[in-house]
């Protein structure tokens, strides 16, 4: 039997944070812009092919996906009923976890 593939769905939040770091890492340089997005797309593949295998938070709602070779995470829940995966947040690693948990709670 066929699954249908799940889609992203970025919250606004999550994209101005992805945005924010991107343009960080052009700062830095145009090679290492060029491989944060590379690392961010690959993530986002392997989130469709398979969005149960990254761990849960505390609240189980939601999962985490670091991206490889940079200091992020991806925040998301899976919406089953809608085959959706909704980005709802995207971290530096450094961030205070107390952010993090307010920001969750709030959702």
């Amino acid at each position: 039997m066929f699954t249908a593939p799940y889609k992203l769905v970025y919250k606004s939040e999550a994209l101005l944070e992805i945005t924010e770091a991107a343009q960080w890492y052009l700062n830095v340089s145009l090679q290492v812009f060029i491989n944060f997005k590379l690392a961010l797309a690959q993530s986002e593949e392997e989130l469709i092919t398979n969005p149960f295998a990254f761990s849960t938070t505390k609240h189980k709602k939601f999962r985490r996906k670091i991206i490889k070779g940079f200091p992020h995470k991806m925040i998301y829940f899976i919406d089953t009923p809608n085959t959706e995966i909704v980005i709802f947040a995207f971290f530096h690693t450094a961030r205070s976890n107390k952010f993090i948990v307010r920001r969750l709670k709030d959702n």
